[in-house]
């Protein structure tokens, strides 16, 4: 049998050869309420994981795999290996950039991706072919020597993600759907012969503003850009699930994972809109739930707990499942220069679970725009995330063993 590609999630990728399965990134629970779950009852020779962000090293997800399949992971934090030994993973080895992994028939190599401090990209042998796979991190200029064409195959992380927009809708300038200006370029020295749109095979819960303003890149337009360069490329849009192989010089469709299950057999097609208007966090808190009162009590003592020391003034406001927000004030009795919302709920789980910058619906806005300002700076995020490496993954071992 040839090699064979399969999507499961995201950027997870399993490629199959002679009987030998190597799971990229495996990705099996749907954090983004896409459009499908995974059942993993198949066993794989090896996983190999680009990164340590949630997406992409998810204990819920591990879970599902026997602990004696080696693990390969990329990481300068050791706290991450240490999780993967106490979830009883027996094989746990670090990726060193440059240096192939090789598993039966299929060797990846490792390559430094734009901030090597967090992420790598894989160079893939198997079959004869050669095949890149970009994760969702970005190719250096220095990287993209060592890389010359043609490949057979590309994945290519295709959108580009409003984080900072959707953090500080203030920030906002319309999109224009335009990829960045540096990929053309890049796509002619890779020449591949296929390109998949990789990554980002996601999307908020129904309703979501954020599925307006995230995701400014079509598939259409995507596809249109690539063509501009590459006339003769082969797009091959692969859903999760969906296995393909080559055929006389083609990637084709040939079957199916059947562990996958999809939940909709609707392809996503990323609708941006630059007048959207941004849901006020109040209404987002109603929509989420609520705590019991000792919850909302443990958050309101957390705060107080802070000691929080802006250099502005600075008003915290928390929304509970009516929409309404108990406000702090640092100091008490000044305008503030700045104000951030955020769901009762939402800063209950980024407390308790870890839960990521990208879900908690956090929102802040400056009294006045200045040139300096970053939203990241923002006292509450700062005391949320600042330094605390693997609080995701801590927080999904905790549920997994029941003690949440």
């Amino acid at each position: 049998m040839s090699l064979r590609i399969a999507r499961v999630l995201h950027a997870g990728y399993v490629f199959e050869l002679a009987g030998t399965r190597v799971l990229f990134d495996p990705l099996f629970e749907t954090p983004f309420s896409r459009n499908c779950h995974a059942f993993p009852d198949v066993r794989f020779d090896a996983l190999l994981i680009s990164h340590y962000h949630d997406d992409h090293l998810s204990l819920e997800s591990l879970d599902l795999i026997a602990r004696t399949t080696p693990i390969y992971l990329y990481s300068v934090h050791e706290e991450f290996f240490a999780l993967l030994r106490e979830m009883g993973f027996r094989e746990v080895h670090a990726l060193d950039l440059n240096i192939p992994v090789k598993v039966g028939e299929i060797e990846a190599i490792p390559g430094p991706a734009l901030d090597a401090d967090t992420d790598s990209i894989f160079e893939v042998h198997a079959d004869g072919r050669r095949i890149l796979n970009v994760v969702d991190s970005w190719i250096t200029d220095s990287t993209l020597a060592r890389l010359p064409g043609p490949w057979d195959l590309v994945l290519w992380p295709f959108q580009t993600l409003r984080e900072i927009e959707a953090l500080c809708p203030a920030l906002r300038e319309p999109a224009t759907g335009e990829v960045p200006s540096e990929w053309p370029a890049q796509w002619r020295v890779l020449n591949p012969r296929a390109l998949v749109p990789s990554s980002c095979q996601f999307r908020f819960p129904p309703g979501s503003w954020l599925n307006h303003e995230y995701f400014p890149i079509t598939y259409a337009g995507f596809a249109r850009q690539v063509r501009a360069v590459l006339p003769e490329v082969q797009i091959v849009r692969m859903e999760p699930g969906e296995v393909w192989e080559w055929d006389a010089g083609q990637m084709r469709r040939c079957g199916r994972l059947p562990w996958v299950e999809l939940l909709s057999s609707e392809l996503v097609e990323y609708v941006y809109d630059p007048e959207g208007i941004p849901t006020s966090i109040g209404e987002i808190a109603r929509s989420l739930g609520a705590l019991d009162p000792s919850t909302r009590t443990l958050i309101r003592q957390w705060v107080r707990a802070q000691n929080f020391a802006p250099n502005f003034s600075w008003r915290l406001m928390i929304y509970d499942e009516t929409g309404t927000a108990e406000v702090f004030n640092f100091p008490e009795g000044v305008e503030p220069e700045v104000l951030t919302e955020i769901p009762a709920l939402k800063l209950w789980a980024a407390l308790k679970t870890g839960e990521s910058l990208t879900s908690i619906h956090a929102r802040v806005t400056p009294r006045e725009l200045r040139e300096d300002f970053d939203p990241l700076e923002d006292p509450l995020l700062q005391a949320l995330y600042r330094g605390d490496v693997g609080s995701y993954q801590r927080g999904q071992l905790r549920r997994l063993r029941g003690e949440d």
